[in-house]
């Protein structure tokens, strides 16, 4: 048979899309049932089918920003179809995601910080941060992350870069204080760190619907202690945390089943972090509270997280 996946695979790299599909066009009339030859056949599609437009435009900032939208897209139709990310989709994506940088870098070097809105200097920090390049990721999101009231959807994005980059301490202690700030606009897409995609791989597990896993996952992680680090923490967390714990425990108290499950989650989350981060020697009152609180919460979830 002419053709083979690794030949496919090549002209994935290199964006010849085209003849890539050609191949698994091929691979498929020998294994019309293949589930890879199918993805590979739709992801080289897919991408042959959007160089024509991409072509027409100018390089640099307009393409780029195609190129984002697109990736957008695709990812939306890979996460339906259920494609394995394998080395066939991560081949594509290495391809375009160099592809998008290469163009949004050309804009940023010839017109500076005002050559691209911030969603386009948000989107060419998380190619970097997909493809690995930490340093190159956090040089764009530290400047943008100051002036943007969306501070948890960078910080996750900041703590990654900063454990790729080694600086374990920080990453942990953003991760924690990103997630008790808004654990929804965590992007799973673009967590490496492989002890919180092993949390994320245990909530998968269970039956807990879509959006308890996201109020779980930082509940999880801190009951096996990944996000503890050495970065002194404040009296003043302690009250913020101790302010938000009690205001959630109220709402607690007088909520419908569906919202008290969320909030009993949040109240957990807050919990955890004062337990692990502050002693009952220097703050007793507070920490018996804590753990009242604890109890309470875990009355309501009734053991849905693994132990």
């Amino acid at each position: 048979m002419p053709g083979n996946v690794e030949e496919a695979i090549f002209f994935l790299r290199d964006g010849e899309f085209e003849k890539a599909k050609t191949i698994f066009s091929l691979l498929l009339d020998g294994a019309p049932q293949e589930e890879t030859w199918k993805a590979g056949y739709y992801i080289s599609s897919f991408w042959d089918n959007k160089l024509d437009h991409l072509l027409s435009l100018s390089e640099g900032k307009e393409r780029g920003k195609a190129l984002l939208n697109y990736l957008d897209l695709f990812e939306t139709e890979i996460v339906s179809r259920n494609f394995p990310r394998d080395t066939i989709l991560q081949t594509a994506l290495q391809c375009v995601l160099e592809e998008a940088i290469h163009h949004l870098r050309i804009s940023f070097r010839m017109e500076g910080w005002n050559g691209l809105d911030l969603s386009s200097l948000k989107g060419l920090s998380i190619c970097h941060l997909r493809l690995g390049e930490f340093s190159q990721a956090l040089e764009i999101l530290e400047p943008i992350s100051k002036s943007s009231l969306q501070s948890s959807e960078y910080g996750y994005l900041i703590a990654e870069c900063y454990l790729g980059t080694g600086l374990n301490d920080d990453g942990k202690n953003l991760y924690l204080h990103s997630f008790l700030d808004d654990p929804l606009r965590f992007n799973r897409q673009c967590n490496f760190w492989r002890d919180l995609q092993l949390i994320c791989q245990e909530i998968d597990s269970t039956q807990m619907d879509a959006e308890s896993k996201s109020f779980a996952i930082p509940v999880l992680g801190l009951r096996r202690g990944i996000f503890r680090n050495q970065k002194p923490k404040k009296k003043q967390d302690l009250d913020h945390w101790m302010d938000q714990m009690i205001r959630l425990n109220h709402f607690q108290n007088t909520q419908t089943a569906k919202f008290q499950k969320k909030t009993a989650w949040r109240t957990q989350a807050f919990a955890l972090s004062i337990l692990e981060n502050f002693s009952e020697r220097d703050y007793p009152n507070e920490i018996n509270r804590t753990k009242r609180f604890l109890i309470e919460s875990n009355s309501i979830l009734n053991g849905e997280l693994p132990q």
